[in-house]
């Protein structure tokens, strides 16, 4: 049970470590270098990066530590509750195969969650290399802003939608609904 509790205790402190310098986390915002990531994702279209010198704490076993870290401001495009006994999947409009998202970090931005979070799997139209389980609140909806914080530097343009299908400002299709995977 030690054990157990020491590596939540651990993979808590590794996600709070992910954040650039100075991040202020309150319970409905993310506030990166003095600007309001709630503010930001009314104004500007998604998803929208920031870019800020990499947080405090020793990088990963092994590892160099990043001299960057990245904040991706993304919009939720659509939620499927799960069929039988699976995860429920939440489609944003960031390309996350073509960062190195920290999932455990994930935060919701705008509005206080009314519910307990729970195990989803977060997805895109971009790429099968994403989708790891990652806990959001159970009320997310379609329009919620996630903010999720990224090792290194992150272009806007690395993780805008590229194809035809994708979620897009201008009415583009929303993801297929996913079948029973049984």
């Amino acid at each position: 049970m030690n054990s157990i509790l020491a590596a939540r205790r651990m993979a808590h402190v590794s996600a709070q470590q992910c954040w650039p310098d100075g991040t202020v986390l309150t319970r409905a915002d993310v506030i990166v270098n003095g600007s309001s990531l709630a503010r930001a994702g009314r104004r500007e279209a998604t998803p929208s990066v920031r870019i800020g010198l990499a947080g405090a704490g020793p990088g990963p076993a092994g590892q160099r530590r990043e001299l960057f870290s990245t904040v991706l401001l993304t919009r939720v495009t659509a939620v499927f509750e799960p069929c039988r006994h699976g995860r429920s999947e939440v489609w944003v409009d960031a390309d996350l195969g073509r960062c190195r998202a920290v999932l455990a970090a994930a935060r919701l931005v705008g509005r206080r969650a009314r519910t307990r979070r729970r195990s989803v799997r977060l997805l895109s139209e971009a790429s099968d290399l994403n989708g790891g389980p990652v806990l959001l609140p159970a009320d997310i909806a379609v329009g919620d802003l996630l903010a999720i914080p990224c090792r290194g530097a992150v272009s806007r343009a690395q993780v805008r939608l590229r194809f035809p299908g994708a979620a897009r400002e201008d009415g583009g299709e929303l993801p297929p609904a996913p079948a029973c995977r049984r």
